[in-house]
């Protein structure tokens, strides 16, 4: 499921999924980095949120 976020990651626009870093357990995503503004922070909140089979979204990305 790890990969299914990070391919969701990459597909969403303006968005560096490059130095994000994805972590899930029993359903839950975590989301750990930088990204460079509150909007791609949110962005990959939502993307990580589609995939199937998410639960939820912990999101600890940092805006640098």
């Amino acid at each position: 499921m790890a990969a299914e976020v990070k391919v969701a990651l990459v597909q969403e626009a303006g968005l560096n999924a490059a130095p994000i870093d994805v972590k899930v357990q029993n359903g839950v995503v975590t989301l750990g980095g930088f990204v460079e503004k509150e909007s791609h922070r949110q962005a990959a909140e939502r993307a990580a949120g589609r995939v199937g089979g998410v639960q939820s979204v912990i999101n600890h990305l940092q805006v640098k």
